[in-house]
């Protein structure tokens, strides 16, 4: 009878083992399936942002450009700084 219960009782721990092998595994697995959802958001969150920078980028480039053109150079000297040619006539209003 002792021989019964010695093996129901190995049984019971070897089960008992298993089943807590099993549960921590499983635990492990759903642990690291949350982490990874979490990654791949803020991947796709960070991406978004980079492809944001990337096209703010080509705009300042495409705005560096036109500040480089003479013309907007000229336009700016003029409307700003009150600026003009040499070979032009300034009329000055007076009275306001």
């Amino acid at each position: 009878m002792t021989n019964t219960i010695k093996r129901d009782k190995k049984k019971l721990f070897c089960r008992a083992i298993v089943f807590i092998a099993v549960a921590y595994f499983a635990f492990n697995i759903i642990s690291q399936q949350f982490q990874l959802a979490y990654y791949r958001a803020q991947r796709q969150e960070l991406a978004a942002q980079i492809e944001q920078q990337q096209e703010r980028y080509h705009e300042l480039e495409e705005e560096a450009k036109l500040y480089n053109t003479d013309e907007y150079i000229e336009r700016t000297a003029r409307t700003r700084l009150g600026l003009v040619r040499a070979d032009e006539t300034v009329f000055a209003e007076i009275g306001k």
